[in-house]
């Protein structure tokens, strides 16, 4: 972010030199028309137009630099925000990464509660996931008869009758009472 800075910080003194050069041609020309035509009529006019020339340059450079300097200040401003979101997305991301750690832990500290056996955790977490009967032998290359006795198993010790239940026992936890 400091680079943007530095190039603005650039833009800011090319406009003014830019600013001042123009500033002392247009004098310059005007002096010397002043010099060069005093004895004419027509000096005024001339004076009139490049003095609004020059008048027109100073504004219009002026206002440059005004819109350069809002620019300026509102990246720094965002500048700011943005240091203060990543700060606030770092805290977040700890924080779930904390949440994930300890329902994981809650997870295995029940399965052992209800005495599951390490295959029947396995299940059971496959069963959390959603997967079926059916999925989890396909994955386990178990036989499906197996399975289904290992879910019995689990929802018997669990005190649960299906994979509904053992999802919310675990996901009403998770979500407000009403």
């Amino acid at each position: 972010m400091g680079a943007v800075r530095f190039i603005n910080q650039l833009k800011k003194y090319h406009l003014l030199i830019f600013q001042a050069l123009v500033f002392i041609i247009v004098l310059t020309d005007l002096a010397l028309d002043i010099v060069k035509d005093l004895p004419k009529k027509s000096l005024l006019l001339e004076i009139v137009i490049e003095g609004s020339i020059l008048l027109l340059v100073i504004t219009s450079s002026n206002y440059i630099w005004n819109i350069l300097h809002k620019v300026e200040n509102s990246n720094t401003e965002l500048e700011r925000d943005l240091i203060s979101t990543q700060a606030r997305a770092s805290t977040w991301e700890r924080k779930s990464k904390e949440f994930i750690k300890e329902f994981q832990s809650h997870l295995t500290d029940q399965f052992k509660k209800w005495n599951l056996t390490k295959s029947e955790q396995e299940i059971a977490l496959l069963l959390l996931k959603g997967n079926s009967a059916k999925d989890i032998s396909e994955l386990r290359s178990t036989s499906l008869g197996t399975i289904k006795n290992q879910c019995r198993s689990i929802y018997e010790k669990s005190g649960q009758s299906n994979k509904s239940e053992l999802s919310a026992y675990f996901l009403g936890e998770l979500l407000p009472d009403l």
